[in-house]
């Protein structure tokens, strides 16, 4: 399924390097009356490692692949915490911390 546009996405993807599993979670809200959600656990084909302290993460700004007319408008990145539920998904979705960090490059 494609991502909506024009409309409020929360897409989170979790993994645990310890039980080697990993949940995916889909939230939209298409209406002010209605919630779509989808929440679903994998686990390894291989294995999860932890990502080094020296890695680096890209969050949009692909320099391979230039796919324009997105953009991202809040990131949000945990570190030790891993959601194991739909409600705890949720939690993340809906949560506002008050904080603003920006990061520019």
């Amino acid at each position: 399924m494609l991502i909506p546009t024009n409309k409020w996405v929360f897409l989170a993807l979790t993994t645990n390097t310890v039980t080697q599993m990993q949940n995916g979670f889909r939230y939209t809200l298409p209406s002010t009356s209605e919630q779509k959600v989808v929440f679903d656990t994998r686990t390894p084909v291989g294995a999860f490692y932890d990502m080094e302290i020296s890695g680096t993460v890209f969050i949009g700004g692909d320099t391979v692949y230039n796919l324009g007319g997105f953009w991202l408008q809040y990131v949000r990145m945990y570190l030790n915490y891993f959601p194991n539920s739909e409600d705890e998904m949720i939690n993340l979705a809906v949560m506002e911390t008050g904080n603003i960090f920006t990061l520019q490059t």
